[in-house]
């Protein structure tokens, strides 16, 4: 079987469930675009509180790692949906969200991955080891998860 098979990956007529307006969100991405979530914030319940540091050492400063981390697993736990953002091949390295990413599998939460200007199969190759998760959904562009996943 094709891996690409395995995964669920909508195109652009496919109607895509819309999330209740209460929805919480939790959003994990390279630091360098928390400025999207931000402006996202007043529009939709994100929980991700990362996104109020301009860099992982302002955040760091705040508390150790084991806090900040168990933190992110309480927003992690009150998110009714996970999205991975992945704007460019540079952001497929997943630097620093593994530990988001493998908190949202273990919690069986539905796992929306952005991808934008990269393709589908360059993806499914960062994420290779996590492969076999089931409810990991492959969404096309930014564009795609505003007009259909977070409307």
């Amino acid at each position: 079987m094709d891996v690409v098979n395995q995964f669920i990956e909508f195109s652009e007529e496919e109607p895509i469930e819309k999330p209740k307006p209460s929805q919480n969100l939790y959003i994990t991405s390279q630091v360098r675009h928390r400025e999207k979530w931000i402006k996202l914030k007043d529009k939709y319940s994100i929980l991700s509180t990362w996104i109020e540091k301009s860099s992982l050492n302002d955040y760091q400063k705040e508390a150790p790692i084991n806090r900040i981390r168990e933190k992110m697993v309480k927003e992690i736990e009150a998110c009714e949906k996970f999205i991975l953002y992945l704007e460019d091949a540079e952001d497929l390295l997943l630097k620093g969200i593994h530990f988001e990413f493998c908190q949202a599998m273990m919690l069986h939460k539905p796992i929306y991955i952005v991808y934008q200007n990269v393709k589908a199969s360059e993806v499914i190759d960062s994420i290779q080891n996590y492969i076999r998760y089931p409810n990991i959904i492959l969404v096309k562009s930014f564009k795609q998860l505003k007009s259909k996943i977070l409307r």
